[in-house]
């Protein structure tokens, strides 16, 4: 309404990723390509946003080739490294998604915890599969003060996943069962399908 470009492509990207938490895919690749025509069109050139959550969208389905390609276009953005990270650990190179999310962390500061979290859970997921169980514990002790400062489900699901994850790492079924459980729960409650797909394949 008020023909401020820039501002709008921005709001198509932040929506367009409640609509791909949401599992709504197609509304987000509706919303993520108006942004994309917008930003090319006012800031040519310009690695975008709207880019990232592209490559984002696209891992979710398994279409992997086609959301590292659009990382690559936007390689050295924060958003790109740390969705880098969860594709490497997706394809199975789980030493890559462990040094992209430790790279991640490394220029993250504390006070963004909502942005650690994320990385978190997959630094977590990838040392527990690798069997670095120290640096595991010390991920999840983190992402655990993190949704103790700052509850929601959706960082409570996080923590319980990454705590099933080191549990069944360290051949503690019973307790990975449980952690999964409520991370399936958690997430479903709190909107995540996606998510709580995936802690019920871990379960």
């Amino acid at each position: 309404r008020y023909g401020m470009r820039n501002i709008f492509a921005i709001c198509c990207t932040s929506y367009a990723g409640v609509l791909i938490s949401s599992g709504r895919w197609d509304e987000a690749e509706d919303e993520l390509r108006r942004a994309s025509r917008e930003f090319e069109e006012i800031r040519p050139g310009m690695p975008s946003q709207a880019t990232a959550r592209l490559a984002e969208l696209r891992r979710r389905p398994g279409r992997f080739a086609e959301s590292a390609e659009l990382f690559s276009q936007v390689e050295g953005r924060r958003d790109a490294v740390l969705g880098s990270a969860a594709l490497a650990f997706a394809r199975g190179d789980t030493r890559r998604a462990a040094e992209l999310a430790d790279r991640f962390l490394r220029q993250t500061p504390a006070r963004d915890r909502a942005w650690r979290a994320l990385a978190l859970e997959v630094l977590i997921q990838a040392r527990a599969r690798l069997g670095e169980l120290k640096t595991a514990d010390q991920g999840l002790d983190e992402l655990a003060s993190i949704a103790a400062a700052a509850p929601s489900d959706s960082l409570r699901a996080r923590a319980a996943a990454g705590a099933g994850a080191v549990s069944m790492a360290k051949g503690d079924l019973a307790g990975a069962r449980r952690q999964f459980e409520d991370a399936v729960d958690l997430f479903t409650r709190c909107g995540l399908p996606f998510e709580a797909g995936r802690a019920k394949l871990d379960l």
